[in-house]
């Protein structure tokens, strides 16, 4: 019986931190979404509706292809070429983000990111655990999830390096929301 325990800790804590992490992009995603397409009406109560009605009830999944498809537009763009001029500390410092130095990589990575945590969010959202279905032993806190016929190994290891990255990810968002495109970066 505490094997039993044990085994859902595990399963309860690796799906947390992958919804921890999407929760974290997805706000910084409705927040580019909303400031791109929010209305000309700057009053409090206009605007929280806008929020109520339009932004916050979007799908994760509607969300990820709306911000990806902001990213192509002109305006982001803009963006990614001054954030690219003159990086924040995080982008100096991070080993991980070292390999960000074009737009084309800049834009890929965020890409691939945003839909690698859509992926994962859904099968753990979604997916059905199915290690009782194997004869071979799995190693312990390895978790085979299916959804929709496909099946996604998940564990510590497998899921860090994408949470890494979306944590990353959410993080140029949130840089790239704080460029105003008509000003020159101050120094």
């Amino acid at each position: 019986m505490r094997e039993h325990y044990e085994e859902q800790n595990e399963e309860i804590k690796i799906r947390g931190r992958i919804i921890t992490a999407s929760l974290f992009l997805e706000f910084e995603m409705e927040f580019a979404i909303y400031v791109h397409f929010r209305p000309k009406n700057q009053h409090t109560d206009t605007l929280n509706l806008y929020l109520k009605e339009f932004i916050l009830p979007i799908q994760f999944g509607k969300k990820v292809k709306l911000f990806k498809e902001l990213l192509k537009t002109k305006t982001y763009q803009n963006k990614l070429n001054i954030f690219l001029k003159s990086p924040p500390q995080l982008m100096k410092n991070s080993n991980d983000a070292k390999h960000l130095r074009s737009k084309k990589t800049l834009q890929k990575f965020i890409d691939t990111t945003i839909t690698e945590i859509l992926e994962l969010r859904n099968t753990i959202a979604h997916g059905f655990k199915i290690n009782r279905f194997f004869k071979t032993k799995i190693k312990k806190g390895t978790f085979i999830l299916s959804n929709n016929r496909k099946r996604k190994v998940i564990n510590i290891k497998t899921i860090e390096p994408i949470i890494n990255n979306v944590y990353l990810a959410s993080l140029i968002i949130k840089h790239l929301m704080k460029i105003d495109e008509d000003k020159p970066k101050q120094e």
